[in-house]
């Protein structure tokens, strides 16, 4: 869908390998953090599974490409749940899930794998679906509590295709759907600039040149 006027309010979900967060947007600049992870990434953690199933960085296209042979349920795998935080996302115990199915009990990370070929696939599809599907039934839910017009996905993650699929499935209520080109995805530059161009426009003058910069998750959460 092309995006000609932007639909406020809107939700936007951040998907990275270094962040995941849904923020309420009102307005080019105007945005209320409504929920993070407490843990992982969620492209962190699909590094970190696709590591455990010896399959290449990065992992989200690894998983992706190998879950298509796979059985997602094959094995039950379910989500975090943060007390208190609807909106929130926690990957630790999934990972740790994953772990024990592929390892055995209490195993660590080094230890030999116990699943079969076949059976790799079927865990790729399994944590493949609940990462996903945890992403894809918080964010539409979120969006529906916050009246929200549109969602606007953006980070490396918005580019799997099975995330698209779900949320095209789930989108009972036909929000608009908004995800960016797949080879702007993974480009922080190309999102910084687009939106250093629209405040831009909205405030008529540039920043001072004595900004610093400061990349944490926090730092960014609070300066929105």
């Amino acid at each position: 869908m092309s995006l000609e006027a932007p639909l406020f309010p809107a939700l936007g979900v951040v998907i990275s390998g270094g962040h995941t967060f849904m923020v309420k947007m009102t307005g080019i600049g105007s945005y209320e953090p409504i929920g993070t992870t407490q843990d992982d990434a969620i492209g962190e953690a699909f590094d970190k599974v696709a590591a455990m199933l010896n399959l290449p960085y990065p992992g989200g296209p690894a998983i992706e490409q190998l879950a298509k042979k796979g059985n997602p349920s094959r094995f039950n795998f379910s989500p975090g749940r943060v007390k208190g935080r609807p909106w929130d996302f926690s990957f630790s115990g999934l990972k740790t899930s994953v772990l024990y199915a592929i390892k055995g009990a209490n195993a660590l990370k080094g230890a030999p794998l116990l699943i079969s070929e076949e059976e790799k696939a079927d865990v790729a599809a399994a944590f493949q679906e609940t990462a996903l599907n945890d992403i894809v039934t918080k964010s539409l839910k979120a969006a529906h509590a916050c009246d929200a017009r549109a969602i606007f996905c953006g980070g490396g993650v918005s580019n799997s295709t099975r995330l698209k699929e779900l949320f095209t499935e789930k989108n009972t209520s036909k929000i608009p759907l908004f995800f960016p080109p797949a080879e702007l995805t993974t480009d922080n530059g190309a999102m910084i600039a687009g939106l250093g161009y629209h405040i831009f426009l909205h405030k008529k003058q540039g920043d001072s040149y004595d900004l610093e910069p400061n990349s944490s998750r926090k730092s960014l959460l609070n300066s929105l």
